[in-house]
């Protein structure tokens, strides 16, 4: 019996709870877990400002090598997540949070001081490795904060859960660009060859240090949960653990293949795409955009999600990654017009879109906040809390493979064989939020008039043709937000407009209009006769029971009254 209104409880809705009264939050239990995000975060992102000039440097001056070392980095140490993350959920679930919290804290510190002193390429993949395979944190933290919340207060703890995340990337990204290179820019302190030999060494030693303090803080402060029998791993596998899942990959399929090229796009020198900024210049903007963001996670997402309801929050993040992954090759043209005509203007663009993208980037942030509530109150039980995280992070895993691995490996064929004048990869990338809802066929079908066109190399159609395809985007991105992907494609206005505008511009500036008017209407066809959404009589389309995020499921309108009654989205 006190299993079953247990399980009750777990499944309530987090945001249409009635009560007025609140549980108080217990902060002496949930600071040392948030200083513990703080820890890994800064640990993370300190090595963006130098990374690509350690990659640089392992690669002999070669930025497009520079590029696939980055994806290999990444994919290696994606990988050994993906070994190890559902392994080590399970533990937390028999032995308790705190023994395996305490020794993901030590991979971090221990993974930091390998940064430092790596000087070879395979030194520096197994730092990463080895700081991936043992420290599953984030979703250990996860588990015991929700095993310390109630329906009345979750919203706030999970509201809590990346702002020291985000005040760790802004104040690693700072640690790393102010103290890497030491014996350049404190020649009188650190002008010993230690320094020389491994210039990155003291701002991966600080990292070391603020991560031993996380260390000994949960080691003697955090209270130990006590170890109960989880459920069987088929047990947990329902339709609505399932589904949120999903919808957590397709997201993160977005932002790390983002935050994969974020380091890589400042650094890298302009005339083959980039802003070419200097690892101080890039350790100021990522720092100053941790902060705000540590303030808009903290004060604007739990009563945002209150007002306009979770799912709505959910969409809202996905679909503002279409508009950053465009403003990547608009950044990089304003810049080339400063760098060669000195232009102002041009300069004072380029930052003001560089803002204007970190902006987004913190709507698109608000997703996290969101899966975590959904993951947490998936779980069937509170028993389940540490497995169904495991899952969950085992499938983001997927995503963090194959995410970074992609954009990065696009990025440095992108560079090495000038595809779209280097900018193939932003607008391959761009495509990617359209994982959140069954489109993949006229959206793959785009992709292949668009590399198509490109392979061609049509000279004046290049630039135009890049217009047309983010213009097709922007439209997805309003289908996003105003239909919930719920309408089919064909009945969407948009991408027949999208054809109208390919075909007769094909016709005017390409020397092959009549190959590319076949493809064009080649796709129109499918767009306007894919049996992809048909939908059967009697039947109903309902999209909230998956958080609005565009995964298409049928059910009937008994079941959909009711899902949508708990849901309230």
């Amino acid at each position: 019996m006190a299993d079953s209104s247990d399980s009750a409880e777990e499944q309530d809705s987090l945001i249409q709870t009635k009560r007025t009264q609140r549980t108080p939050l217990p902060f002496g239990q949930i600071l040392p877990l948030l200083y513990l995000r703080f820890c890994d975060a800064a640990a993370l992102y300190s090595t963006y400002p130098f990374i690509n000039e350690l990659l640089t440097s392992m690669a002999g001056g070669d930025s497009g090598k520079a590029a696939y070392y980055a994806g290999i980095m990444d994919t290696s140490r994606h990988a050994s997540s993906l070994a190890t993350v559902l392994l080590w959920s399970r533990i937390s679930d028999y032995i308790g949070r705190k023994p395996v919290i305490l020794m993901g804290t030590a991979a971090i510190a221990i993974s930091a001081l390998l940064i430092g002193m790596s000087t070879k390429f395979w030194i520096l993949v197994a730092s990463r490795c080895l700081y991936n395979a043992l420290n599953h944190n984030g979703g250990t933290i996860k588990s015991a904060l929700g095993e310390m919340t109630d329906a009345t207060n979750r919203v706030d703890a999970f509201a809590l859960v990346h702002a020291p995340w985000a005040i760790g990337s802004s104040i690693g990204p700072l640690i790393g660009g102010y103290f890497a290179n030491p014996h350049i820019q404190f020649p009188n302190l650190f002008g010993g060859r230690l320094w020389q030999d491994f210039p990155y060494l003291l701002p991966c030693t600080v990292t070391f240090a603020i991560t031993l303090l996380g260390f000994m803080t949960i080691l003697f402060q955090f209270r130990e949960n006590s170890a109960s029998q989880p459920a069987p791993l088929r047990s947990l596998l329902t339709s609505r653990v399932v589904t949120t899942i999903y919808n957590y990959v397709a997201f993160a399929l977005c932002h790390m293949a983002y935050t994969a090229l974020q380091p890589l796009f400042l650094a890298t020198p302009i005339s083959v795409g980039g802003l070419e900024l200097r690892p101080k210049q890039i350790g100021y903007v990522l720092g100053a955009y941790g902060f705000i963001d540590s303030l808009a996670q903290t004060f604007l997402l739990a009563p945002f999600i209150r007002r306009v309801a979770l799912g709505n929050v959910f969409k809202c993040a996905v679909s503002a990654f279409v508009p950053i992954f465009l403003l990547f090759p608009l950044m990089n043209i304003y810049a080339r017009d400063w760098a060669i005509n000195g232009s102002p203007s041009s300069q004072a663009l380029m930052w003001g879109l560089l803002i204007v993208q970190l902006t987004l980037l913190c709507t698109a942030e608000f997703g996290y906040g969101c899966m975590y509530i959904y993951i947490t109150t998936a779980a069937p039980n509170s028993r389940s809390l540490g497995s169904v995280n495991g899952l969950s992070q085992t499938a983001i895993a997927v995503s963090r493979l194959i995410g970074p691995a992609l954009a990065t490996s696009m990025l440095g064929l992108s560079i090495t064989k000038g595809w779209m004048n280097g900018y193939a990869v932003f607008n391959t990338c761009r495509f990617f939020p359209s994982f959140e809802s069954r489109v993949l066929v006229p959206v793959m079908m785009t992709f292949a008039i668009l590399y198509f066109t490109y392979a061609l190399r049509p000279p004046t159609a290049v630039m135009h043709f890049i217009w047309y395809i983010s213009a097709f985007s922007i439209l997805r991105l309003l289908e996003l937000l105003y239909n919930g992907c719920t309408s089919p494609l064909r009945d969407f206005p948009g991408s027949l407009s999208f054809n109208f505008l390919l075909e007769n511009f094909l016709q005017m500036w390409t020397p092959r209009a009549g190959v590319y008017t076949l493809v064009s209407k080649a796709v129109k066809y499918v767009y306007m006769n894919m049996d992809l959404y048909h939908k059967p009589e009697g039947m109903a389309y309902d999209i909230r029971q998956t958080i609005g995020d565009g995964v298409l499921l049928m059910e009937d309108d008994a079941h959909k009254n009711q899902v949508n009654e708990e849901f309230d989205i």
